[in-house]
């Protein structure tokens, strides 16, 4: 049976549009309160090859960049009723974060407690919902040590927990799968989705096999900013070209 997304976002997050240098706000009047994200910012494509099916709807998710492991406690009950409401309720929940979205305001083995009241926040909306928890790829083992003993704890018959070991799929060196030192190139992405597809094989009996990693990765092509123009502003010198795909931002020059 093939699977089907669900969530209320549908892509990758998009770039601000281009706008005049501003300003830096005054600190009273920044705003330190975390903000749901809104479905129009996720309908970007991760690249240009993506079947438009995907992108519009097929790819259906609640994943964002930067998010933190304590946001999402708050905001899953709710998350999942409103799917529950369009009859799209997650019977399967992928969960994996990166070792800052964990980390940040959290420590080791404290974050453990953190997770289990996402588990109990995501049963509050589905008492059978089937959860695959992935660890980190990190220096310490501390948090993936108390992961990996918490785990059997909170697997019932009614809504199965189990471990996917991204830890130990993403593989060793700093550059072997990441493109630098941190974020997973393509073979990174390919070794994340391996074992998290292997525990949906080996654990739910979801697919024929467990995936593979293919032995040709795909390349992503980044152009070179063209047709630029400069514009003098009262902020200074304003630079401007059109977008470039694929560009989530653009690093400053260095001479």
């Amino acid at each position: 049976m093939p699977a089907t997304f669900v969530g209320p976002l549908t892509g990758t997050m998009k770039p601000d549009d281009p706008r005049p240098p501003e300003p830096p706000p005054l600190a009273d009047s920044v705003s330190h309160t975390p903000q749901e994200p809104a479905p129009a910012k996720f309908t970007g494509a991760s690249a240009r090859d993506t079947a438009s099916g995907f992108v519009n709807g097929g790819s259906a998710h609640y994943a964002m960049w930067g998010r933190q492991l304590g946001q999402n406690v708050r905001t899953i009950t709710s998350v999942m009723n409103d799917l529950k409401s369009k009859n799209q309720l997650p019977d399967t929940l992928l969960v994996e974060f990166g070792f800052n979205d964990i980390g940040w305001l959290f420590v080791g083995v404290e974050l453990v407690d953190t997770m289990e009241d996402f588990i109990a926040n995501a049963r509050a909306a589905n008492p059978n919902v089937r959860i695959v928890l992935a660890n980190v790829p990190h220096r310490t083992t501390d948090y993936n040590a108390a992961l990996a003993k918490a785990i059997p704890e909170w697997d019932t018959d009614a809504s199965p927990v189990a471990l996917a070991d991204v830890d130990g799929a993403y593989g060793c060196g700093p550059n072997a799968t990441t493109y630098d030192g941190l974020h997973p190139n393509a073979l990174g992405e390919y070794r994340i989705a391996r074992a998290l597809g292997t525990t949906l094989h080996d654990e739910f009996g979801i697919g024929s096999a467990a995936p593979s990693v293919p032995d040709t990765l795909p390349t992503r092509q980044i152009a070179t900013p063209t047709s630029l123009q400069f514009d003098g502003t009262q902020q200074g010198v304003t630079v401007t070209w059109p977008k470039v795909f694929g560009a989530p931002s653009y690093a400053d020059p260095v001479a």
